[in-house]
């Protein structure tokens, strides 16, 4: 399933929720991500489920990147490398597998594949040097799995890499992957009605071991038998991709099983919140609040975890809640609960990083404002012209 934190997270309120992945790359201590990740993969495997779709080691360019933005660890290659290994070693150590997505990076086109063909124009070396990296530095560091994104490589002849050989064996030949290939799901509008036997058939043709949500699994399994028999699809291709899946499957189950670490979303929300202020080591509020912006639900969950810290409610320090990755506001603390890319263009004594809107997240920021517990985090994509002081370690 997909259980990356944040947005996207399939067992919203079933088991406790991460923040969006942009605050374990907020995260210094990347041991607290794999905790987190281990933790969770627990509560994961407890309910059945082996294989996380996750973590996703795309660098994102902001705004411009309009699917993956917080889902991403942020826009440094080696800060984003370190905190993908972090979070894939916590899964692992839980017994489930962990896919690294969306490869060779969705985070620096700007069309949604699940809407249309996204392409990458940026040539090979290029890519080597910035989007590649995670990509390589997971391998290296022994991941299983890897999810091939619909992003169409034009250095590699434009095709979606799902469905490219090339893009296969740049992984496997040039990286050195060795373990299983996924694909990105074939429901998606960019690799509808192509490739040679329909997108399934091409895919497996092109390398993959696992062929994700076809639009029709009885028709994609209908075009495999049918490719298979007229020889468009090897017999051995096929007994290559289960081969794989069997023995990864294997390795699975023999996996020592993690126990779950304390409150592991509260503790990742709060080492991920970067803060920039004036009031470093100080509480960042007074005695009593006036909370605006966002849903009405969400000020009312920020304004219960002040009150159980004895923080009233009228008057006092401003917050403002700021809903939209670009979102801007006015008010003593101006908090970002999704992408931070606003914040530039705010004004505030008091700027916040959240990266999430669950109970753990505001109750990791009451912890902040409060002063209950010191901001570590860091501000994991750059933000020209977010001017002050950066709390926290080296702040």
């Amino acid at each position: 399933t997909d259980q990356e934190g944040g947005t996207v997270a399939r067992l919203k309120n079933v088991i406790p929720a991460l923040p969006a992945f942009l605050a374990s790359g907020a995260t210094r201590d990347k041991s607290v991500v794999r905790s987190a990740f281990m933790g969770e993969g627990a509560d994961m495997l407890a309910l059945g489920f082996n294989m996380d779709f996750a973590p996703v080691a795309d660098l994102t360019v902001g705004l411009a990147d309009p699917i993956i933005r917080t889902r991403s660890a942020g826009d440094d290659p080696a800060d984003v490398s370190a905190t993908v290994i972090a979070a894939s070693n916590g899964l692992l150590g839980a017994g489930v597998i962990p896919t690294v997505k969306h490869f060779p990076g969705h985070g620096g086109v700007t069309v949604d594949s699940h809407l249309d063909l996204p392409v990458q124009t940026a040539s090979t070396e290029a890519l080597e040097s910035y989007d590649l990296v995670p990509f390589r530095s997971a391998v290296e560091a022994g991941v299983p799995v890897v999810m091939m994104s619909h992003v169409a490589v034009a250095a590699w002849g434009g095709t979606p890499s799902s469905l490219d050989p090339a893009a296969y064996a740049y992984l496997r030949d040039d990286l050195g992957f060795r373990g299983v290939v996924v694909t990105d799901s074939l429901s998606m509008a960019a690799v509808q009605g192509r490739g040679e036997g329909g997108p399934a058939v091409a895919a497996l043709n092109a390398g993959a071991d696992i062929v994700l949500m076809p639009s029709n699994t009885a028709a994609a399994h209908a075009e495999i038998v049918g490719a298979v028999e007229s020889g468009l699809l090897s017999r051995a291709r096929l007994d290559e991709a289960a081969a794989r899946v069997i023995t990864l499957m294997r390795w699975q189950a023999s996996l020592p099983r993690g126990d779950v670490a304390g409150d592991y979303a509260h503790a990742l929300a709060t080492a991920g919140i970067p803060v920039t202020s004036p009031l470093c080591g100080e509480p960042l509020i007074g005695p009593t609040v006036s909370i605006s912006g966002g849903w009405p639900e969400e000020r009312a969950a920020l304004a219960a975890e002040l009150a159980a810290r004895g923080v009233g409610s009228g008057g006092g320090t401003t917050i403002r809640l700021l809903g939209s990755p670009g979102g801007s506001g006015a008010a003593d603390v101006v908090v970002a609960m999704d992408g931070p890319w606003g914040l530039p263009q705010s004004s505030a004594t008091t700027y916040v990083g959240l990266f999430g809107r669950s109970a753990e997240s505001f109750a990791a920021l009451a912890d902040i404002l409060t002063g209950a517990v010191a901001p570590t985090g860091r501000w994991p994509v750059a933000l020209a012209g977010l001017s002050g002081t950066e709390c926290g370690p080296g702040g």
